[in-house]
């Protein structure tokens, strides 16, 4: 995966059901990176009282795939891509699906109101290098 010249990128919001709490997300997360790491995926997934917001890197297909399973989950609700293309590199190198809840973070407002109409207006330049000022843990080497 290092060697990749570009990876799609998607990224998503959704609403948590009262059964999508911390502790279902981190079990999520944890089977989802050995999973991801069969598939050369890698992304992060944050949770913020009950928003989500998800990165998916890979292969357009395989990141499309995983997407529609992740629509099709009954646990969460108003699925919504904010942001889908090509990129020049992965952001979330070696992280197959990091996990962070950042609720009460005082960055997490921004992300967490974004939608297509403001994406770009938030986030202007690279919106994973403002993920990475939420989640230092998941931030590449180097």
């Amino acid at each position: 995966m290092d060697g990749d010249p570009v990876v799609y990128q998607l990224i998503y919001t959704s609403i948590a059901t009262p059964a999508l709490d911390d502790f279902a997300l981190r079990e999520i997360a944890q089977s989802s990176s050995y999973n991801n790491q069969l598939l050369g995926l890698t992304g992060l997934l944050l949770f913020d009282s009950r928003s989500i917001l998800q990165v998916i890197e890979g292969d357009e297909m395989s990141v499309y795939s995983l997407y529609g399973k992740v629509k099709r989950d009954k646990r969460h609700t108003h699925c919504q891509i904010l942001n889908a293309g090509m990129g020049q590199n992965r952001e979330f190198l070696d992280t197959f699906m990091g996990y962070k809840n950042v609720t009460g973070h005082p960055d997490a407002d921004a992300l967490f109101n974004l939608n297509q109409n403001n994406f770009r207006k938030v986030l202007p330049f690279s919106p994973p290098h403002e993920l990475e000022g939420l989640t230092p843990s998941y931030q590449k080497a180097g």
